[in-house]
């Protein structure tokens, strides 16, 4: 994470160098502020001794890499409007809707009831203000994310229909 944001602020600092009056990209600032959210919350973490729950939530937020792995791999090889490439791209928007949207709220609670020792119940009321900031912001990162993957997997559907068409 700490490599990423450091590359994430060279490309931002680059960028206005280059142009003064540029505008940062949006996608850009938003991997920044989850990048710095992930480190901050590392932190957290060794704080409260919670590193085994760390490790398998950082496992849930990467079961997507090998799509977008694969999806690159397509895409430089020259496949990028191919039924495959678009396969990919509704694998990844639909392991990410589920590991990255649905499950870490789910786990969350569960992990503050085991933490807590209190019934899973009674969990929501218990979240603290930097759980739930935490949490604010790495869901509007989802959202974003979600929204450009279904997006770009729309496109290559459009694509791969046009192809089929001619």
């Amino acid at each position: 994470e700490l490599w990423d944001t450091v590359v994430l602020l060279r490309i931002i600092r680059g960028s206005w160098k280059r142009t003064p009056n540029a505008r940062v990209k949006t996608g850009d600032v938003i991997m920044l502020i989850h990048h710095l959210t992930i480190g901050l919350g590392s932190l957290w973490v060794y704080y409260t001794h919670l590193g085994l729950y760390c490790v398998i939530f950082a496992i849930f937020m990467e079961s997507i890499s090998p799509y977008v792995h694969i999806r690159w791999f397509l895409l430089k090889t020259g496949n990028g409007g191919t039924p495959a490439y678009f396969l990919n791209g509704v694998c990844l928007a639909l392991t990410f809707f589920v590991f990255r949207l649905v499950s870490p709220i789910g786990y969350l609670l569960y992990v503050l009831a085991e933490h807590e020792h209190i019934p899973l119940s009674a969990t929501p009321s218990r979240l603290t203000w930097y759980c739930t900031v935490f949490s604010f912001f790495a869901t509007v990162a989802n959202l974003y994310w979600f929204g450009t993957i279904v997006y770009v997997a729309a496109k290559d559907l459009r694509a791969v229909l046009r192809k089929k068409q001619s």
